[in-house]
Protein backbone atom coordinates (compact mmCIF):
# COMPACT_ATOMS: atom_id res chain seq x y z
CA UNK A 1 0.00 0.00 0.00
CA UNK A 2 2.77 2.44 0.95
CA UNK A 3 4.70 1.59 -2.19
CA UNK A 4 1.62 2.16 -4.37
CA UNK A 5 0.92 5.46 -2.65
CA UNK A 6 4.53 6.53 -3.08
CA UNK A 7 4.43 5.71 -6.78
CA UNK A 8 1.16 7.59 -7.15
CA UNK A 9 2.55 10.81 -5.63
CA UNK A 10 5.82 10.38 -7.52
CA UNK A 11 3.90 10.24 -10.81
CA UNK A 12 1.92 13.35 -9.87
CA UNK A 13 5.10 15.19 -8.87
CA UNK A 14 6.78 14.29 -12.17
CA UNK A 15 3.73 15.35 -14.20
CA UNK A 16 3.63 18.70 -12.38
CA UNK A 17 7.17 19.48 -13.66
CA UNK A 18 8.39 21.48 -10.63
CA UNK A 19 11.30 23.01 -12.55
CA UNK A 20 8.87 24.57 -15.04
CA UNK A 21 6.80 25.91 -12.14
CA UNK A 22 9.90 27.45 -10.57
CA UNK A 23 10.87 29.02 -13.90
CA UNK A 24 7.31 30.35 -14.21
CA UNK A 25 7.56 31.97 -10.76
CA UNK A 26 10.87 33.65 -11.55
CA UNK A 27 10.03 34.81 -15.07
CA UNK A 28 6.64 36.16 -14.04
CA UNK A 29 8.50 38.16 -11.38
CA UNK A 30 10.67 39.62 -14.16
CA UNK A 31 7.59 41.22 -15.70
CA UNK A 32 6.51 42.66 -12.36
CA UNK A 33 10.05 43.86 -11.70
CA UNK A 34 10.19 45.71 -15.01
CA UNK A 35 6.89 47.43 -14.20
CA UNK A 36 8.27 48.49 -10.82
CA UNK A 37 11.51 49.71 -12.43
CA UNK A 38 9.47 51.92 -14.78
CA UNK A 39 7.76 53.56 -11.83
CA UNK A 40 4.52 51.60 -11.60
CA UNK A 41 3.04 50.91 -8.18
CA UNK A 42 2.52 47.15 -7.94
CA UNK A 43 -1.07 45.99 -7.51
CA UNK A 44 -0.27 43.00 -5.32
CA UNK A 45 -3.70 41.26 -5.39
CA UNK A 46 -3.65 41.36 -9.21
CA UNK A 47 -0.01 40.25 -9.23
CA UNK A 48 -0.62 37.17 -7.08
CA UNK A 49 -3.87 36.19 -8.80
CA UNK A 50 -2.16 36.42 -12.17
CA UNK A 51 0.76 34.38 -10.88
CA UNK A 52 -1.58 31.69 -9.54
CA UNK A 53 -3.61 31.59 -12.78
CA UNK A 54 -0.49 31.06 -14.90
CA UNK A 55 0.95 28.41 -12.59
CA UNK A 56 -2.39 26.57 -12.76
CA UNK A 57 -2.17 26.80 -16.55
CA UNK A 58 1.29 25.25 -16.43
CA UNK A 59 0.04 22.48 -14.15
CA UNK A 60 -2.83 21.80 -16.55
CA UNK A 61 -0.38 21.43 -19.41
CA UNK A 62 1.75 18.99 -17.44
CA UNK A 63 -1.16 16.78 -16.43
CA UNK A 64 -2.75 16.89 -19.90
CA UNK A 65 0.58 15.86 -21.38
CA UNK A 66 0.83 12.93 -18.97
CA UNK A 67 -2.75 11.86 -19.71
CA UNK A 68 -2.26 11.77 -23.48
CA UNK A 69 1.23 10.26 -23.18
CA UNK A 70 -0.41 7.21 -21.54
CA UNK A 71 -2.85 6.74 -24.42
CA UNK A 72 -2.44 2.96 -24.38
CA UNK A 73 -3.83 2.62 -20.86
CA UNK A 74 -7.52 2.59 -19.86
CA UNK A 75 -8.63 5.83 -18.15
CA UNK A 76 -9.59 3.97 -14.97
CA UNK A 77 -9.08 0.43 -13.72
CA UNK A 78 -12.20 -1.72 -13.98
CA UNK A 79 -10.80 -4.78 -12.27
CA UNK A 80 -7.90 -5.89 -10.07
CA UNK A 81 -4.78 -3.88 -10.77
CA UNK A 82 -1.95 -5.85 -12.33
CA UNK A 83 1.63 -5.15 -11.35
CA UNK A 84 3.60 -3.38 -14.06
CA UNK A 85 7.03 -4.36 -12.80
CA UNK A 86 8.83 -7.09 -10.93
CA UNK A 87 8.54 -5.31 -7.58
CA UNK A 88 4.74 -5.45 -7.76
CA UNK A 89 4.22 -1.72 -8.32
CA UNK A 90 1.72 -0.36 -10.86
CA UNK A 91 1.12 3.11 -12.32
CA UNK A 92 -1.75 5.33 -11.16
CA UNK A 93 -4.91 5.32 -13.30
CA UNK A 94 -4.53 7.47 -16.39
CA UNK A 95 -7.82 9.28 -15.80
CA UNK A 96 -6.48 10.86 -12.61
CA UNK A 97 -4.28 13.16 -14.69
CA UNK A 98 -7.25 14.36 -16.77
CA UNK A 99 -9.28 15.04 -13.63
CA UNK A 100 -6.48 17.12 -12.09
CA UNK A 101 -5.97 19.00 -15.36
CA UNK A 102 -9.69 19.84 -15.49
CA UNK A 103 -9.58 21.01 -11.86
CA UNK A 104 -6.57 23.28 -12.38
CA UNK A 105 -8.05 24.72 -15.58
CA UNK A 106 -11.30 25.48 -13.75
CA UNK A 107 -9.46 27.16 -10.87
CA UNK A 108 -7.44 29.21 -13.37
CA UNK A 109 -10.64 30.26 -15.15
CA UNK A 110 -12.12 31.44 -11.82
CA UNK A 111 -9.04 33.60 -11.15
CA UNK A 112 -9.25 35.02 -14.68
CA UNK A 113 -12.87 36.02 -14.11
CA UNK A 114 -11.88 37.70 -10.83
CA UNK A 115 -9.15 39.67 -12.62
CA UNK A 116 -11.63 40.73 -15.30
CA UNK A 117 -14.23 41.77 -12.74
CA UNK A 118 -11.67 43.95 -10.93
CA UNK A 119 -10.58 45.60 -14.19
CA UNK A 120 -7.00 44.39 -13.83
CA UNK A 121 -7.07 42.31 -17.02
CA UNK A 122 -7.51 44.48 -20.10
CA UNK A 123 -7.85 43.48 -23.78
CA UNK A 124 -4.10 43.01 -24.16
CA UNK A 125 -3.95 40.74 -21.13
CA UNK A 126 -6.91 38.70 -22.37
CA UNK A 127 -5.19 38.27 -25.74
CA UNK A 128 -1.90 37.14 -24.21
CA UNK A 129 -3.66 34.82 -21.78
CA UNK A 130 -5.59 33.28 -24.69
CA UNK A 131 -2.31 32.75 -26.55
CA UNK A 132 -0.82 31.08 -23.45
CA UNK A 133 -3.82 28.74 -23.21
CA UNK A 134 -3.52 27.94 -26.93
CA UNK A 135 0.18 27.13 -26.48
CA UNK A 136 -0.62 24.72 -23.66
CA UNK A 137 -3.25 22.93 -25.79
CA UNK A 138 -0.94 22.75 -28.81
CA UNK A 139 1.84 21.43 -26.57
CA UNK A 140 -0.07 18.65 -24.82
CA UNK A 141 -3.30 17.70 -26.62
CA UNK A 142 -3.83 15.78 -29.86
CA UNK A 143 -3.97 16.09 -32.79
CA UNK A 144 -1.12 18.59 -32.41
CA UNK A 145 0.93 17.39 -29.39
CA UNK A 146 3.94 19.50 -30.30
CA UNK A 147 5.79 17.84 -27.43
CA UNK A 148 5.96 14.71 -29.62
CA UNK A 149 6.99 16.61 -32.77
CA UNK A 150 10.19 18.22 -31.51
CA UNK A 151 8.66 21.65 -30.90
CA UNK A 152 7.63 21.25 -27.27
CA UNK A 153 10.79 22.90 -25.95
CA UNK A 154 10.26 25.91 -28.24
CA UNK A 155 6.64 26.32 -27.12
CA UNK A 156 7.58 26.15 -23.45
CA UNK A 157 10.46 28.60 -23.92
CA UNK A 158 8.21 31.21 -25.56
CA UNK A 159 5.48 30.60 -22.97
CA UNK A 160 7.79 31.01 -19.98
CA UNK A 161 10.28 33.60 -21.23
CA UNK A 162 7.93 35.86 -23.20
CA UNK A 163 4.28 35.38 -22.29
CA UNK A 164 4.70 35.07 -18.51
CA UNK A 165 6.63 38.35 -18.09
CA UNK A 166 4.35 40.10 -20.60
CA UNK A 167 1.23 39.08 -18.68
CA UNK A 168 2.73 40.19 -15.36
CA UNK A 169 3.61 43.53 -16.93
CA UNK A 170 0.17 43.95 -18.55
CA UNK A 171 -1.59 43.29 -15.24
CA UNK A 172 0.29 46.25 -13.74
CA UNK A 173 0.36 48.72 -16.64
CA UNK A 174 -2.25 47.64 -19.19
CA UNK A 175 0.21 48.12 -22.05
CA UNK A 176 3.51 46.78 -23.31
CA UNK A 177 6.92 48.47 -23.27
CA UNK A 178 9.99 47.97 -25.47
CA UNK A 179 12.15 47.25 -22.39
CA UNK A 180 10.09 44.10 -21.83
CA UNK A 181 11.05 42.71 -25.25
CA UNK A 182 14.70 43.73 -24.84
CA UNK A 183 15.01 41.83 -21.58
CA UNK A 184 12.90 38.74 -22.29
CA UNK A 185 13.88 37.96 -25.90
CA UNK A 186 17.36 36.67 -24.93
CA UNK A 187 15.80 34.56 -22.17
CA UNK A 188 13.97 32.51 -24.83
CA UNK A 189 17.28 31.26 -26.23
CA UNK A 190 18.65 30.69 -22.74
CA UNK A 191 15.68 28.43 -21.94
CA UNK A 192 16.06 26.60 -25.26
CA UNK A 193 19.75 25.99 -24.55
CA UNK A 194 18.84 24.74 -21.07
CA UNK A 195 16.20 22.36 -22.49
CA UNK A 196 18.67 20.95 -25.04
CA UNK A 197 21.33 20.45 -22.36
CA UNK A 198 18.83 18.64 -20.09
CA UNK A 199 17.82 16.39 -22.99
CA UNK A 200 21.38 15.23 -23.68
CA UNK A 201 21.60 12.50 -20.96
CA UNK A 202 18.42 10.87 -22.35
CA UNK A 203 19.36 11.29 -26.01
CA UNK A 204 20.12 7.62 -26.74
CA UNK A 205 17.00 6.45 -24.88
CA UNK A 206 14.88 8.99 -26.80
CA UNK A 207 16.32 7.70 -30.08
CA UNK A 208 15.64 4.10 -29.10
CA UNK A 209 12.00 4.78 -28.20
CA UNK A 210 11.45 7.25 -31.08
CA UNK A 211 10.72 10.21 -28.81
CA UNK A 212 10.78 13.28 -31.04
CA UNK A 213 12.47 15.80 -28.76
CA UNK A 214 14.08 18.90 -30.22
CA UNK A 215 17.53 17.40 -29.64
CA UNK A 216 16.54 14.26 -31.55
CA UNK A 217 15.27 16.37 -34.47
CA UNK A 218 18.43 18.48 -34.54
CA UNK A 219 20.94 15.72 -33.80
CA UNK A 220 23.22 15.95 -30.79
CA UNK A 221 26.12 17.66 -32.64
CA UNK A 222 23.99 20.46 -34.05
CA UNK A 223 21.99 20.73 -30.84
CA UNK A 224 25.12 21.20 -28.73
CA UNK A 225 26.46 23.82 -31.17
Amino acid sequence: MNRARGEFFSALFKAARPWSLLAGLLLYAVGGGIASYLGESINWPAYWMGQAALLLLLLSGGFLNEYFARAGQPPFETGPRRPSSEDGSSPPPRGIFLQIAATTLTAGAVLTVLLLSEGSLGPGGVLFLGIALLFVILYAAPPFRLVDRGYGELVMAVLLANLFPALAFLLQTGQLHRLLALLTFPLTFLLLASALARSLPDYLDDLKHDRRTMLVRLGWQRGMN
